[in-house]
């Protein structure tokens, strides 16, 4: 790969901060020996009650790379919007307070981006349980066809984005990815979603992407425990998935693209998790939405 000598790009890195004491310092030490050395560091204090706020201030204290800000409680979406208002970089990339990077994160992203003139990098993930284990993703060879390319467009990359989800779940959550700062000039975090809300958010960028680019290397770390169990799954978490994905499908017939994966998806949250929605209204209201289109492409296709 090629290495950029001139480090002419700032990197804006926003971090929502919330309790996050007993990870914050081994989440700040990686960034602070990236390789690319032209960053800022958004450091959103959500209303923590714990130690964060000297954490983040002993790294405000000797690296003017690191910002601090404060705010009432409202979320990790509330953090982050906070965070996207106050960015100055030419790209920007979240990164979890209990989580940490590789020191070549931001090296390999902004080189990915630049090799490939696209708007967005894409990367993978990987997993560190509480027994100190790393845990990585096993791809089908199906799997590894479709994460084959180097750059899509945006029309592309919509079609089959439900496939990628399946095959990667970095194309769904707020981490592991690098865009360029205008994609994001009109658009935030929803705050009032719990649950898909990420993917709610970055959607609406993809929608505003020329292109995007996957990079076949792992250089964050997403730590497991507890406080991100799925045990905590219920009623209003099923309804706004269902919700989100039913807009995506609308976005993707607006724009004239096959939906048939976008079809699929929802039929298939609709069957693997419906004991989650107890309102058989709204799960009757699917089944007749999904059926109605299934209808349609089955004439289409005849």
């Amino acid at each position: 790969m090629e290495i950029i000598n001139e480090e002419y790009f700032l990197i804006s890195i926003v971090i929502p901060v919330y309790n996050a004491e007993k990870y914050l310092e081994q989440c700040l030490n990686s960034i602070k020996n990236q390789t690319y050395k032209n960053f800022e560091v958004i450091l959103v204090n959500d209303g923590s009650i714990d130690h964060s706020e000297s954490i983040c201030m002993d790294f405000v204290k000797v690296d003017t790379r690191f910002k601090y800000f404060t705010k009432v409680n409202g979320g990790a979406s509330s953090a982050r919007n906070f965070g996207l208002d106050n960015v100055t970089g030419d790209y920007i990339t979240f990164i979890d307070a209990d989580d940490w990077v590789d020191e070549n994160h931001l090296e390999v992203l902004i080189n990915n981006i630049k090799d490939n003139n696209s708007d967005m990098a894409v990367s993978s993930i990987k997993k560190f349980d509480m027994s100190n284990n790393f845990h990585f993703r096993m791809y089908s060879n199906q799997e590894k066809y479709l994460l084959n390319y180097n750059k899509l467009n945006r029309e592309e990359f919509l079609v089959i984005l439900p496939k990628l989800i399946l095959a990667n779940n970095s194309y769904k959550v707020a981490v592991s990815k690098l865009f360029k700062k205008e994609l994001v000039t009109d658009v935030r975090f929803d705050e009032s979603i719990i649950y898909g809300e990420d993917l709610e958010f970055f959607f609406k960028i993809y929608n505003n992407i020329n292109s995007i680019s996957y990079i076949d290397e792992v250089t964050y770390v997403y730590r497991l425990h507890d406080e991100r169990s799925s045990s905590k799954f219920g009623q209003l978490h099923m309804e706004q998935e269902l919700a989100i994905y039913k807009k995506m499908y609308e976005r993707i017939e607006e724009l004239g693209l096959p939906t048939i994966h976008y079809v699929n998806t929802l039929r298939n949250l609709l069957d693997y998790r419906k004991d989650y929605l107890d309102n058989r209204d709204l799960y009757n209201e699917y089944v007749e939405f999904l059926e109605k289109i299934e209808k349609r492409l089955l004439i289409l296709k005849n």
